[in-house]
């Protein structure tokens, strides 16, 4: 009898010490882990006061879990909060892009902003620059549209798969007047703040290079013309 009970003693130790140490779980498995434990432990005692004294250490670790989890929760609550706003104004940006709606590029885009893909493989190093570029994409482009196939992001970066389609308006693009588009491409954003600062741009190699012989092209029949 004597061992049993220091070996139970021994066991509910190692259980309390676990309860305030890193684990390899989940939090919600490590606490759920811990309160079976420390249950299996408490019915296991026959002595009626060794069990009341077993009882509150135990309910104070459940408490200590609870605190443990809430704050977990929260953290993680405030995480989610940040990476769905990131996302709801990324949609916000593409759309803006098609129609060409300023305001909410201002309110987007950081005003130190740095585009490092921009058109013809440009870097665009100031944030009022970005935005004209962008709001003025759509009087180049007809009938622009950018279809979000996938989205992810986290509290610094957003990443997005889409499809651009439309028709060049003009070569402002590289591309000469009439070019059908139809092409997919994942862009990179940084942000900061809460706004954009800066974005890469990374396209398909095939389409590099079927957009590379559309350049060379119209850059052939404008010396032509001449």
């Amino acid at each position: 009898m004597p061992k049993l009970f220091f070996f139970k003693v021994y066991l509910f130790k190692k259980i309390f010490i676990a309860l305030s140490v890193p684990s390899p779980y989940p939090s919600k498995v490590h606490s759920y882990l811990s309160c079976y434990s420390l249950t299996y432990l408490i019915t296991q005692l026959k002595f009626k006061k060794m069990k009341k004294i077993f009882f509150v250490a135990a309910s104070a670790s459940f408490f200590l879990i609870a605190c443990n989890n809430g704050a977990t929760n929260g953290t993680s609550s405030a995480n989610d909060s940040t990476i769905e706003k990131n996302l709801v104004k990324n949609r916000k940006v593409y759309k803006a892009v098609e129609t060409g709606d300023r305001a909410v590029l201002d309110s987007s885009i950081s005003s130190d902003a740095v585009d490092h893909s921009g058109p013809n493989g440009t870097t665009i190093s100031n944030g009022d620059s970005v935005k004209n570029m962008l709001a003025d994409m759509h009087n180049h482009i007809k009938d622009l549209n950018i279809n979000i196939i996938t989205a992810a992001a986290n509290d610094d970066y957003i990443f997005t798969y889409s499809e651009l389609t439309g028709t060049a308006a003009d070569s402002t693009w590289g591309m000469p007047a009439g070019t059908k588009l139809d092409e997919k491409g994942v862009d990179l954003v940084k942000v900061k703040d809460g706004k954009m600062v800066e974005h890469w741009a990374f396209a398909d190699p095939n389409e590099m290079m079927k957009h590379m012989q559309e350049m060379n092209n119209n850059k052939m029949n404008m010396t032509k013309g001449k």
